[in-house]
């Protein structure tokens, strides 16, 4: 005796033919994005007016591709001949295209922190953990900018 779950089984796949009608008519919200749904504009509009809007949208992201890397290979240039250009001619080109001529370095600083805490007198110092604390950095200079920075403590010493 042979037990089914029930379950149909079709026999070969059906295979769908898309259907292209450039005429074909389709209701679309203009726009990305409204405050309200009350603000938002609806417009008909047909296949072909679709088809052409994602055509120059490929040739949108293209053109944006290739200007992209081309500016990323002015920039490179820039840093690379800036003596040679002069920071004076270097800044405004950079600037033309809105670009910021600077450079990302990673430094370590060595620091010692000294500090007068108050705390509870049934506290000694060897209660104090260190993550009690934090540490952050910033500039003093507004021509450096601090992008990242991680500090830790490594231990606190009672000083006599």
């Amino acid at each position: 005796m042979e037990f089914t779950t029930g379950e149909p089984t079709f026999g070969i796949p059906a295979t769908i033919t898309p259907m292209y009608d450039p005429k074909a008519t389709i209701v679309v919200r203009k726009g990305y994005y409204y405050g309200t749904p009350s603000d938002a504009k609806y417009d008909l509009e047909n296949a072909e007016d679709i088809s052409r809007a994602f055509w120059r949208v490929d040739a949108l992201q293209s053109t944006n591709n290739s200007n992209s890397k081309a500016q990323d290979k002015l920039k490179d240039y820039l840093v690379e001949n800036f003596d040679e250009i002069g920071e004076e001619h270097a800044n405004a080109i950079a600037n033309i295209f809105g670009m910021d001529l600077s450079k990302e370095v990673e430094v370590e600083f060595n620091v010692t922190i000294k500090a007068t805490v108050s705390m509870p007198v049934n506290e000694d110092v060897s209660d104090l953990s260190v993550y009690d604390f934090d540490i952050t950095i910033e500039s003093n200079e507004s021509k450096y900018e601090i992008l990242d920075s991680d500090a830790d403590i490594d231990s606190i010493d009672e000083r006599y």
